[in-house]
C-alpha cells in the first residue's frame, strides 16, 4: 500500500472530510524525503503564528506527522513546545 493510500485509509476510520484527506495525501507526497527538523520546523512555524502550539486539526500535514513521529504530544515534544512527561515512580507513595 502506498503512503498516500495509508493515510487516507487510517483517516477514513477518523471521519476526516474528502477536502481534508486531499490535502493530508498531497503534504505528505510533497513532504516525504523531508527531513525530521524540516518537518518539525513546520509545527513550530504554526505555533509562532498562534503564538501557542498548534492543536493537531490546526496544522496542515498532522496526519502524515503523527506516522512520522508518533502521537501529537510526542510531535510537540520533538518539535520543542512541550515538557515531555515524566514517569512516575512506581514506588509512590513508600517511603523509606
Amino acid at each position: 500500500m502506498i503512503l498516500e493510500e495509508r493515510i487516507v485509509s487510517r483517516e477514513e476510520k477518523r471521519g476526516l472530510n474528502n477536502e481534508r484527506k486531499e490535502i493530508e495525501s498531497k503534504f505528505a507526497k510533497e513532504h516525504e524525503k523531508d527531513s525530521d527538523e524540516e518537518l518539525l520546523d513546520i509545527v513550530r512555524n504554526k505555533a509562532n503564528e498562534l503564538g501557542r502550539p498548534p492543536k493537531k486539526t490546526e496544522t496542515i500535514g498532522f496526519v502524515y506527522l503523527k506516522m512520522r513521529f508518533g502521537p501529537w504530544p510526542r510531535v510537540l515534544e520533538k518539535a520543542g513546545l512541550k515538557k515531555p512527561k515524566t514517569k512516575r515512580s512506581k514506588t509512590r507513595g513508600v517511603f523509606p
